[in-house]
This record gives C-alpha cells, structure tokens and sequence, in this order.
C-alpha cells in the first residue's frame, strides 16, 4: 500500500476511534472490534492522537 493510502486509511480510522473513546476509557480488544480494523491500526491512531495534544 502506498504511504498516501496508509495515511488516507489512517485518517478516516481516526475519526472511527475518536468517536468510541470520546465518552470515556475503553480497552484496545473492544475498540479494535468497534472500528473494525487491526490492532496495529488502532495504535498508530492512539499514538497519532497523542502526538497532536
């Protein structure tokens, strides 16, 4: 996959992610299956995420 695919995928991914922990913790298993995408994908979104505060 292309660098601007994988960041493309990565954004819309992050929407996903925001809206499920916006109302409080929630573990990786359960929010891995609530985005549908990897794990791998779900922590490169947290750690976006996290860079950006």
């Amino acid at each position: 996959m292309t660098e601007t695919k994988e960041l493309l995928r990565l954004l819309f991914h992050r929407e996903d992610v925001v809206s499920q922990i916006r109302d409080g913790p929630i573990d990786i298993r359960s929010l891995t299956e609530a985005v549908d995408v990897s794990r791998p994908t779900v922590h490169r979104s947290l750690k976006s995420l996290q860079l950006m505060r």
